[in-house]
């Protein structure tokens, strides 16, 4: 994205690139049943402006999984991390939720997040 102003004679500019793949598989071994997912993804944005140019580069991991044991007591686990740098400071964030859920008549959820600035 760019942004001429004729009249200040100011040119902004703005670049946002990502990529990611992803995967994922299912299993049964017995009673156990579920399935596995990933996704790792990365991004690159480049900004200048008059005042100063930034780069700002990013990562993300997802795991997702479940496993059902016995047709009545399920397991999820959802995770995610993240980190960006932008030049002068790092940030690292995730969060994980596990869910426990046994028939139809209990549910568990316990979830953490993560905040990490060096």
């Amino acid at each position: 994205k760019a942004a001429h102003i004729p009249e200040t004679g100011r040119t902004d500019l703005a670049i946002h690139i990502s990529i990611g793949a992803s995967a994922g598989t299912g299993f049964s071994f017995g009673p156990l049943r579920g399935s596995v997912s990933t996704y790792l993804g990365f991004t690159l944005d480049y900004i200048s402006r008059p005042g100063g140019e930034r780069l700002i580069i990013g990562a993300v991991l997802v795991v997702i999984g479940s496993v059902r044991a016995w047709s009545f007591v399920t397991v999820s686990l959802q995770l995610r991390l993240a980190i960006t740098y932008d030049g002068r400071q790092m940030l690292g964030v995730g969060r994980v939720t596990v869910t426990v859920k046994i028939s139809r008549f209990y549910k568990k959820k316990f979830r953490r997040s993560i905040r990490y600035r060096p």
